[in-house]
């Protein structure tokens, strides 16, 4: 016998003008939207206004992470482009020329308190170390002849 699940919507935003392009979750509060408008939007769970929205960026937002602390969050775009941005002082921390298209995931170590090492996948097939003490990827693993869409740390 199947299972049956309930939903409820929780919240019902306008995020963008035009196709959204990513999204991520907060461990508590606060979820992000990218679009095909260049924006990179950060929302409050159950708020209908965005606490900031971070733009125009260079191309649309294609893989987004916060950090445990959601004081940070780190996305790529389709021109392969890394950003981790401080939330608190809404500031670029650093950007790493990741791959030469775009980026499908991101993720960072979990083990860590801080952030500070992250990896990327793309459309190239590979997979990035990156980490805030070096503006280009630590290591580049050649993964598959397609594109890697996910990639997740291990704790």
């Amino acid at each position: 016998m199947a299972q049956k699940f309930r939903t409820s919507l929780l919240q019902k935003v306008k995020a963008h003008e035009g196709a959204i392009t990513t999204m991520c979750l907060g461990q508590r509060s606060v979820f992000a939207t990218g679009g095909e408008d260049l924006m990179l939007t950060l929302w409050s769970v159950g708020k209908q206004t965005p606490p900031a929205v971070l733009g125009p960026l260079q191309s649309p937002a294609t893989a987004c992470v916060f950090s445990v602390t959601e004081n940070e969050i780190c996305y790529g775009n389709r021109g392969g482009t890394v950003q981790l941005f401080d939330l608190v002082n809404s500031k670029p921390i650093i950007n790493w020329t990741s791959h030469p298209s775009a980026v499908n995931c991101i993720t960072y170590n979990p083990t860590e308190k801080s952030s500070k090492t992250f990896l990327s996948c793309g459309n190239d097939g590979s997979i990035r170390l990156l980490s805030t003490s070096s503006r280009k990827p630590v290591q580049i693993i050649k993964a598959h002849d397609g594109p890697v869409n996910c990639i997740s740390y291990s704790p």
